[in-house]
């Protein structure tokens, strides 16, 4: 049940942001693309704060010490995964105005993403999720109308 309610709260959340989104007279190919990058950076960052936060708990609760490697490694791992995720939040309103310079940051953070929860998810069944956020995230942004692959090279 939880799953399935999860899944609508995230769904409810992208239609609502696209529709808002596309209210405002933006292309619906960028207004796509802001939604998957802000589903995809939202559902990021919430389970890993909650990862994050459980951590700590455990650390405050005595059960563990911060100067374990294992503690440490995971919340390092945590914020790794956390901080591009709240960009990919962050950036969503600029992607759908179809602002390049946001188009290549949030491909950057998603490429970042899914190197650090593609590994994680043969064990953790949540890092698959995001795995699959993540690579819808590069596969929309890749084939948006301003193309990323196709763009000119950046000045030197």
């Amino acid at each position: 049940m939880t799953p399935v309610l999860m899944f609508l709260t995230v769904a409810g959340i992208t239609y609502a942001y696209a529709r808002r989104t596309h209210r405002n007279g933006n292309s619906g190919k960028f207004v796509v693309s802001g939604a998957v990058s802000f589903t995809s950076g939202l559902v990021t960052a919430f389970l890993l704060a909650v990862h994050i936060a459980s951590v700590w708990l455990r650390v405050a609760a005595g059960y563990a010490s911060l100067a374990e490697f294992e503690q440490f490694a995971s919340l390092a791992l945590g914020a790794a995964i956390l901080i591009p995720g709240l960009l990919c939040v962050s950036l969503a309103r600029a992607l759908t105005r179809g602002e390049l310079h946001a188009q290549k940051r949030t491909l950057a953070a998603a490429v970042v993403i899914l190197g650090l929860t593609l590994p994680l998810s043969v064990f953790q069944p949540l890092a698959a999720v995001i795995a699959t956020l993540a690579a819808s995230n590069i596969g929309v942004l890749l084939t948006s109308r301003t193309n990323l692959g196709l763009s000119e090279p950046a000045a030197w």
